[in-house]
């Protein structure tokens, strides 16, 4: 079974690429249109404004690889095909990058040694510790012991 996000993604890539030329919507194989065809979400409603321009429509994720991935695969030629690969392999290693430096192992202690400081600097005020007065617990225990004796 389909995740509902890419079935709404499937919708949206329909609706893009009815936007295509004529010329290169024919360069998308037929099977691929019907693929989305059928899986796409009938009752998510979405709607592309032509007057703004695709990079700034809100697109999910989903779509912009699956249309990332009909660009690379039948619009473009090899040289730009060879471009574009080496434009995701750099934004891929940035993102990796990025993940390193955001859970880097050798940093891990240092990260929670500054929330230990900042939890213990916003929890300083007294508790009140509860000591039970020892007459107490013999009063209370000579209660249970002749309340025990009594239901015999």
């Amino acid at each position: 079974m389909i995740n509902l996000r890419y079935k709404n993604a499937y919708k949206e890539v329909l609706e893009i690429i009815k936007y295509l030329p004529p010329k290169d919507f024919c360069k998308i194989p037929k099977e691929k249109i019907e693929y989305f065809q059928r899986n796409q979400n009938i009752d998510y409603d979405f709607c592309l404004d032509a007057s703004i321009p695709l990079e700034k429509q809100k697109i999910s994720r989903e779509a912009n690889a699956i249309i990332l991935n009909l660009f690379k695969e039948y619009f473009i030629a090899d040289k730009q095909k060879v471009n574009l690969l080496k434009l995701l392999d750099i934004n891929e290693k940035e993102y990796n990058e990025k993940q390193k430096e955001k859970y880097n192992p050798d940093n891990i202690f240092d990260n929670s040694e500054k929330i230990d400081n900042e939890k213990s600097d916003s929890k300083n005020l007294p508790t009140e510790v509860y000591k039970e007065n020892i007459f107490i617990k013999i009063i209370q225990y000579l209660k249970r012991f002749f309340n025990k004796n009594k239901e015999r």
